[in-house]
């Protein structure tokens, strides 16, 4: 009878003493992989946004910005190699434009009161952008682009709103991440005008600076 019961508490000890071993192995298995911190590298990232009629280009504007690869704007300590290295990466934006007056707002007041005031309208080009380096000497490079300008029917005078015409804008918007080799030229949009019918085509560019 005691041997019995000896020999129980014996194998319940060993069983114990087994799983404390094994227990942090065990831990360290299902511990998934943490994210990787590679080195940073400096780029310069041209966006180039250009307008053609036909075969002519008619206008080309590049934004340049000085983009770091693999820079996280917050710790990545702890992260898991699964989670999307986009939430951690530094952006970098590009804002240009102005506010334009895009006609008036009237208003009454309580006491009968009328009176005027133009109304401004934001026309420009945000651009934010950021990068990860990949195998190859390549980067996956995130650029958004939200742009707009004055539409007008004089070829001669585009950008120029007269008094009394009606205000007409043109809008390009564009969210996208993008596999690039250093130093190539990469179409990223190519879109046609819906007022004018020219052809909208934007290209990017990134290369180390040394």
């Amino acid at each position: 009878m005691f041997k019995n019961s000896s020999l129980v508490v014996s194998i319940a000890v060993a069983a114990l003493c087994v799983a404390g071993m094994s227990s942090p192995q065990a831990q360290q298995a299902d511990r998934p992989p943490m994210m990787v911190q590679k080195p940073v590298v400096p780029l310069r990232v041209v966006v180039t946004m250009s307008r053609f009629q036909g075969e002519r280009k008619i206008a080309s504007m590049p934004f340049e910005l000085i983009v770091s690869a693999n820079e996280f704007n917050r710790s990545i300590a702890g992260a898991p190699a699964t989670a999307l290295v986009w939430n951690y990466l530094r952006t970098t934006q590009l804002r240009v434009g102005v506010d334009v007056a895009a006609g008036t707002e009237t208003t009454t007041s309580s006491a009968g009161v009328t009176s005027s005031r133009p109304t401004y309208r934001y026309v420009g080009t945000n651009i934010d952008s950021a990068a990860y380096s990949e195998d190859g000497g390549r980067f996956r490079i995130y650029v958004s682009i939200d742009d707009s300008s004055l539409f007008t029917a004089d070829p001669n005078s585009p950008g120029v709103l007269r008094v009394g015409e009606p205000a007409a804008f043109r809008s390009l918007t564009y969210s996208n991440r993008v596999s690039v080799k250093e130093g190539q030229t990469v179409n990223i949009v190519t879109a046609t005008d819906r007022l004018s019918g020219d052809l909208v085509k934007v290209d990017v560019i990134a290369t180390v600076i040394k």
